[in-house]
């Protein structure tokens, strides 16, 4: 079934600014504290009109789930962000002292009440898309060791660099708070980490992280949000699969499409001990003519993406004793995997002047993988179906044909199957939605500086390929990314992960200098295409026949005012990769540095 999550990518604006600085102390090795803050204000605009087969069954529309609209339903074409953004940067260094805080606050006037067209954001999806508050960088440095809020970035990759060395989790509702870029999805957290230069110049680094924060899919019901029962502020989850004898509302309802009840109320979410997360990382100088740097590193830290995992309802529930129905007294919650080794190697070289490449490779030891929705949801229905079946009479057909059905459920078999007898014991009892895989990731890039033409001054072309590949892959077994709506047949898609994926980034910038009375003016077109297999959801970066096109326009009025302005299409209408052609946007951004 489909869930959302997208690559990093955000409004960009030229990073000049202007400061005040002041002494620390008058000792020998005093740093000189410099303070720069800078102020943007942006908006957003939907340009597509909604599509009925994008709005599940239960909403009017024709989709095949009602788990997975609500972003799209919350905005008609028109302003969907109006925002302002304040951060404020406190950088202090000296010899062998430094100090950095970078606070970031803003607030978004269409989002931050939670009052939208369908249903109202809840208050952890208004705490980050109306207003926030939130530090990136904040650390004191001696040395080469630092202590505090840090962002560590172990990867090359520009568009696959946040799966490939996992060292920081991503945050998908900053991306496009006005003003932000790509690096600013980056979570900072708290950590102690050491860097020093041996004397043969290879540089040795490492972390210990003090903290768990989870990867965050964009807050449900905002605009860009394509799940709506586990990323932040989701609160259920409804079955029925698009059923239009199931609305999409707060309550459980008892159709002949949910016999059992269609309503999943979501637990607390499960988050690791801290403890235990930590990595090095050595890097050699510069080698030959062509500048080639080599890297390795190792890490061990917790899986930062979710998993959605099951605890079956009960038996009074099933006898709507208890509870309203089966599914009510049951509950979905999302648990954080612990213990995942990262062993990676990156590599950059400049091979010829103005060319630039990066290759990137990481492999994750036992990570976890989430199972297929379905495969989980039918487990979770195992016991009352089960007893529905088999209570009458344990002897008969239909009794042994659902026993015979469940039990190719993967998380039943798991626990010795279900019979007559002990389907009782699968009452409230948690299944784990996830199976543990060995991953290989991997990226390619280069950039490649051009001939100005069309009186550029300068011109350049980035190219990026990635990919991801599944040791020791079950087929039918893994969950990823497709639309909900239907295919061809009118039936409901099927979305599985397969072995690999792969797909690639096109980009190509062109520079003006002192172009219609301003400093600098930099269009730009970029082209995502993922070509071949889908990556699993856990992972959430490649889906086959995803298509998008952004043309941008970046630009400075003067050293310490620029901005941007840009169009984002997505163009995969009637794929399984179509989750937001109805959702093309405008986006523009100011920022003032002071």
């Amino acid at each position: 079934m489909p869930k959302s999550r997208s690559a990093p990518g955000s409004i960009r604006a030229p990073r000049a600014s202007t400061s005040t600085a002041q002494k620390m102390d008058s000792g020998v090795d005093a740093p000189q504290i410099v303070v720069s803050q800078e102020v943007s204000v942006g908006a957003m605009a939907r340009v597509a009109r909604r599509d009925p087969g994008l709005v599940g069954g239960g909403n009017g529309g024709t989709g095949t789930s009602i788990n997975y609209d609500d972003g799209n339903l919350n905005y008609g074409r028109g302003l969907t962000s109006l925002g302002i953004q304040g951060r404020t940067l406190v950088d202090g260094r000296s010899s062998t002292r430094e100090l950095r805080i970078e606070a970031v606050y803003f607030y978004d006037f269409i989002n931050a009440d939670g009052r939208t067209d369908f249903r109202p954001l809840s208050g952890d999806a208004r705490n980050r898309a109306g207003r926030n508050l939130y530090l990136n960088d904040a650390y004191v440095g001696f040395n080469g060791i630092r202590l505090g809020n840090q962002i560590l970035r172990w990867s090359e990759s520009p568009s696959f660099g946040h799966s490939i060395a996992p060292v920081n989790p991503v945050t998908y509702s900053r991306r496009y708070q006005p003003g932000n870029t790509a690096k600013d999805l980056y979570v900072a957290l708290p950590m102690l980490t050491a860097k020093l230069e041996s004397a043969s110049k290879r540089t040795l680094q490492g972390f210990y992280q003090l903290a768990f924060k989870p990867t965050e899919l964009e807050a449900a019901g905002t605009f860009l949000s394509g799940n709506d029962y586990y990323s932040p502020g989701a609160r259920f989850l409804q079955l029925g699969q698009g059923s239009p004898l199931v609305p999409d509302a707060d309550v459980s309802f008892v159709t002949p499409a949910t016999p059992f009840g269609s309503k999943v109320p979501r637990a607390a979410d499960r988050r690791p001990n801290p403890a235990g997360q930590y990595g090095a990382r050595i890097e050699t100088p510069e080698l030959g003519a062509a500048k080639l740097t080599l890297a390795g590193y190792a890490m061990r830290v917790h899986s930062r993406e979710p998993i959605v995992s099951v605890r079956t309802g009960t038996l009074g529930g099933l006898q709507r004793i208890a509870a309203p129905d089966y599914t009510s007294s049951g509950s979905y919650f999302l648990e954080y995997v612990p213990n995942v080794t990262v062993l990676g190697s990156s590599a950059r070289l400049v091979p010829a002047s103005g060319t630039r490449l990066t290759l990137d490779y990481s492999m994750r030891l036992r990570q976890p993988l989430q199972i297929d929705d379905d495969t989980v949801i039918t487990a979770g229905l195992a016991p009352a179906a089960a007893v529905g079946a088999c209570a009458p009479d344990p002897a008969s057909p239909t009794c042994a044909a659902t026993l015979a059905a469940l039990n190719r459920n993967p998380l039943i078999a798991s626990r010795g199957g279900i019979t007559a007898a002990n389907a009782a014991s699968f009452f409230s009892t948690e299944l784990s939605g996830y199976e543990r895989f060995n991953v290989s990731q991997y990226a390619a890039s280069m950039v490649q500086g051009l001939p100005p033409i069309l009186g550029a001054r300068q011109w350049s072309l980035a190219a990026e390929l990635g990919g991801v590949y599944i040791h020791g892959f079950k087929d039918g077994l893994l969950d990823a990314s497709v639309s909900i709506r239907p295919d061809a047949a009118g039936g409901r898609r099927q979305g599985l992960a397969t072995r690999s994926a792969w797909g690639y980034r096109l980009s190509t910038r062109f520079d003006y200098a002192d172009l219609m009375g301003m400093q600098s003016v930099s269009p730009s077109v970029t082209w995502i295409h993922d070509v071949k297999g889908n990556a699993p959801i856990t992972l959430g970066t490649l889906l086959e026949e995803s298509k998008s096109l952004i043309l941008a326009t970046d630009f400075a009025i003067d050293k310490s005012l620029g901005g941007r302005l840009s169009y984002r299409s997505y163009l995969a209408k009637g794929s399984n990769a179509d989750r937001f052609s109805d959702r093309d946007f405008v986006a523009f951004s100011l920022t003032k540095k002071f």
